[in-house]
């Protein structure tokens, strides 16, 4: 009976249906572009306006293209941020030996890194995003992002991320 071609017979097809239902659902987990969104915090020198940072990272099997970047606090409300600004320069002033200024140095966690062109992201690899904005962010935004993906065919979609915004001053 064990070793009768209507068996093996049998046994192959159903291999072969549940190899076909397993290629299935793992091209489709292949084909989803997963996004993540983390270390979102935002600061602010005395004389320069907010800052809003976090970092974006491709958690999916192939590059995309990061087109366009869109900000919104929990009302819904754009966060309108400023293109091109450069942090304020500030002066220490001293008076021993002689009374005289020095310029600070600004670091490079104070100027912006926006989204303002076109960026290819590989697969698990991420992009630290800072943007200066015109009021003070709330504790938790939606970042809206446009983007392609790359395959057999270019898709372009769009994605609404949320992300946890932790203030600087308060840690």
């Amino acid at each position: 009976m064990i070793f009768t071609i209507n068996f093996w017979s049998f046994v192959l097809s159903a291999l072969a249906f549940f190899t076909a239902i397993y290629a299935i659902f793992y091209t489709h987990i292949q084909n989803r572009t997963l996004l993540l969104i983390y270390n979102g915090f935002y600061d602010k020198r005395e004389q320069d306006p907010f800052m809003v940072c976090f970092t974006i990272k491709n958690l999916s099997s192939k590059p995309i293209q990061l087109n366009n970047l869109t900000m919104r606090d929990e009302n819904n409300e754009e966060l309108t941020w400023i293109k091109g600004f450069t942090p304020t320069q500030t002066y220490s002033h001293f008076t021993q030996p002689y009374p005289h200024s020095i310029r600070d140095i600004i670091g490079s966690y104070w100027h912006d890194s926006p989204l303002d062109k076109i960026e290819y992201l590989q697969p698990n690899s991420d992009i630290d995003l800072k943007y200066y904005v015109q009021t003070e962010p709330s504790n938790y935004i939606y970042v809206i992002l446009d983007f392609e993906t790359f395959g057999l065919s270019k898709k372009g979609k769009t994605k609404k991320l949320s992300v946890v915004l932790v203030n600087q001053k308060d840690k």
